[in-house]
């Protein structure tokens, strides 16, 4: 689960797991979310890769 931060995403299913105020406070799962646009997400855990 992340915050997204821009963008647009849908998902295939109808309610992804994610509880009404986790998708008021704009969470996703990017596991099952389809970008629509480019996106910029807030993940604390994530490390930027060398390259």
């Amino acid at each position: 689960m992340c915050r997204l931060l821009s963008g647009q995403i849908r998902y295939q299913i109808e309610w992804p797991g994610l509880s009404s105020d986790e998708k008021k406070d704009g969470y996703i799962l990017p596991c099952v979310a389809q970008p629509q646009s480019d996106l910029v997400i807030e993940e604390p855990r994530a490390t930027r890769l060398p390259g």
